[in-house]
This record gives structure tokens, sequence and C-alpha cells, in this order.
């Protein structure tokens, strides 16, 4: 693995401030920490033709993940964000939640193994009522167990933009799993 740090982060500001052509970047498991989202997040309010960042396999933790979420309440270019294995946790994901009620952009959201558990997902379902752009969210190995799933499933019932939805190796029961399929057939 390589290291990008902070500095790096400030160069990746520049490229981003000054290239208008660059629609993706992937700067996975380069240990980027929550102090070098600083630099990220305001490269990104600021370049328009950025569409896809993946950022996984990183050290983004709750503070880092809040910087980003606050780029998305302005962003209006970003549609494919990939945090997977960090650890942004509920509180990460109730930050993104908050920005996604107010994003029309952003599309494909990775959030998978990033220890969020049911208040996250929870907070998820309810930005899910009101945003109409996402269409997949991966939640694949987090801690949504049953009051998750439930709140899942009420979404499941009314939103309809939502195409794709992974919870491999979450902590559904097989009553969960019915409750999901029930929603699942009622949305039209």
């Amino acid at each position: 693995a390589s290291y990008v740090g902070v500095e790096g982060c400030k160069s990746l500001f520049k490229l981003m401030q000054a290239n208008n052509t660059l629609t993706r970047l992937n700067i996975s498991d380069n240990f980027i920490e929550d102090e070098s989202c600083v630099y990220l997040a305001d490269g990104l309010r600021e370049n328009t033709s950025i569409v896809d960042i993946d950022l996984s396999k990183n050290k983004i933790g709750p503070s880092g993940c809040k910087l980003l979420a606050n780029m998305l309440r302005t962003n209006t270019t970003l549609m494919w964000l990939h945090l997977a294995s960090n650890s942004i946790g509920s509180q990460g994901c109730d930050d993104l939640s908050q920005a996604l009620c107010v994003n029309s952009a952003l599309t494909y959201l990775d959030v998978r193994c990033n220890y969020i558990q049911d208040g996250g997902g929870q907070s998820l379902c309810e930005m899910l009522k009101v945003n109409s752009t996402l269409t997949y969210a991966n939640l694949r190995k987090n801690f949504i167990t049953n009051s998750g799933c439930a709140a899942l499933s009420e979404l499941l019932r009314v939103n309809s933009t939502l195409t794709s939805v992974d919870l491999f190796e979450c902590s559904i029961s097989d009553q969960d799993f019915k409750r999901l399929f029930d929603a699942l057939h009622g949305n039209s």
C-alpha cells in the first residue's frame, strides 16, 4: 500500500482546482486520515468535473466523513462516492445522510465495512425518503440488525429511485428478510 498523507492531499487539492477534465479519481488504500479530508473536501467542492471518487480502504473516521458530507451539500457533479473499509461509523453515516437530503447529484454510495450500526442505517433510511437521486447503497458488512432493517423495510415501501441495496453479511434475521421482501413486493 502507498501513503498519500496531508501533503499529497494538498497537491490533490491544487490538481482539483486546476484540472477540469479529470472525471474519476481512485485514491483508495492510501492511509488517508481525517486531517487530509480538509483538502479533499475543499478540492471536490470547487471541482466541476470529477464524478467518481474512490476513498475506500483508508483511515477516514467520523470527523473526516463530516468534512466530506459538508462538501456534498454544495457539490453538483460527484455521482459516485466510495467510502468502503474506513471507520466512519454511525456518526459519519448520520452526517452523510443529512448532506444527501439536499444533494441532488450522488447516485452511488458505498459505505460497506464501516462499523455502521442501526442508528446510522436508520438515518440513511430517513434521508432516502426525501432524496430522489441515490439509486445504489452498499451497506455490506455493517451492523445493521432488526431495527435498522425495520426502517429499511418502511423506506422500501415508498422510495421509487433506489434500485440496489447490498446488505450482505449484516445481522438480519429470516423474519426481517421476509419483511424486506414484502416491502419490495409492495413497491412499484
